[in-house]
């Protein structure tokens, strides 16, 4: 994918209350995860991400919010016409799209992960939603049964709970940001939701419990490469049946080195808060940033 999934395994990773200090590991730079490519992290999460990771973050704000900026941006380009359209950008589970769509959003979403999609198509409400499998730094359009692309207006797109770092490169978080842009009608938004960096360093390695029963251990490690902006982890499950790997990794931008990629693609900073409930964002002890960008060719 992407899902979901980066707010909850940093989480667990870091051992933190929430993701602003990360252990680094080891030194120098690393070679890049072998085998890890943009549909690794939804598939070999899929049967666990519910369990695990359902639980961050104030749902309803976030509903609350996109909702508003939706329903803002339609009546801006509709004002008598037109239910607001949303594409989520790893829509995973659908533990964002599926309440949204049921406030009468006409709401789509992007996964690689063809096992996520499918714990999403079990879902109540689901046949609702327009889905694509795919790469999200494409941003393909979610079309429904004879529906045309020129007839799609594209109000807000979002991406959760760190699900932007999930793209693994400078260059292809530019894309998505690119097409993005291209996607959005002149009064839409797109929304990010990502933690802020601020690293501290620890040589000594180590490998954490996550979780611990009779029958189950399930075992944590992560690597931070500072040159290259990426985290990499894995989660060890281990039963009587076997070993599972469960392997993750994030490139992290700053809020500012994100608003430099924004504009180089097209959009320009409008709003930044601690969270959706619309808290006052300061640098200097924000553990979490939520920013809204704009078309520029709106601010012009």
């Amino acid at each position: 994918l992407v899902g979901l999934g980066g707010s909850g395994v940093l989480k667990d990773a870091c051992h933190q209350k929430g993701p602003k200090v990360l252990h680094h590991c080891g030194k120098g730079r690393l070679a890049a995860m072998e085998g890890y490519d943009h549909t690794t992290y939804g598939e070999r999460f899929a049967d666990v991400y519910e369990d695990w990771f359902d639980q961050h973050g104030d749902i309803e704000a976030c509903l609350d919010r996109l909702e508003q900026l939706a329903r803002e941006a339609a009546s801006r380009r509709s004002p008598n016409d037109g239910t607001p359209c949303l594409i989520e950008l790893g829509i995973g589970t659908g533990r964002v799209a599926l309440p949204l769509a049921a406030r009468g959003l006409d709401v789509r979403g992007i996964d690689s992960s063809q096992s996520m999609l499918q714990v999403l198509s079990a879902k109540p409400g689901a046949s609702s939603l327009a889905v694509q499998l795919g790469d999200m730094a494409e941003v393909p359009l979610p079309l429904r049964p004879l529906e045309r692309p020129e007839a799609v207006e594209v109000d807000v797109i979002y991406a959760a709970y760190n699900t932007f770092f999930n793209l693994p490169t400078d260059e292809v978080q530019a894309r998505c940001l690119e097409r993005a842009a291209a996607c959005l009608g002149d009064s839409g938004w797109l929304v990010v939701e990502a933690f802020v960096p601020d690293l501290v360093v620890d040589h000594s390695e180590r490998v954490t419990v996550r979780s611990l029963t009779a029958d189950r251990l399930v075992l944590s490690a992560a690597v931070i490469d500072e040159a290259r902006q990426t985290i990499m982890g894995q989660y060890v499950e281990m039963t009587e049946a076997g070993t599972k790997l469960r392997p993750w990794q994030v490139h992290y931008q700053s809020p500012s080195q994100l608003d430099d990629l924004a504009a180089h693609a097209g959009l320009h900073l409008e709003h930044r808060w601690l969270s959706y409930d619309g808290s006052p964002f300061h640098p200097e002890s924000a553990r979490q940033h939520v920013s809204v960008y704009g078309p520029t060719r709106r601010a012009g």
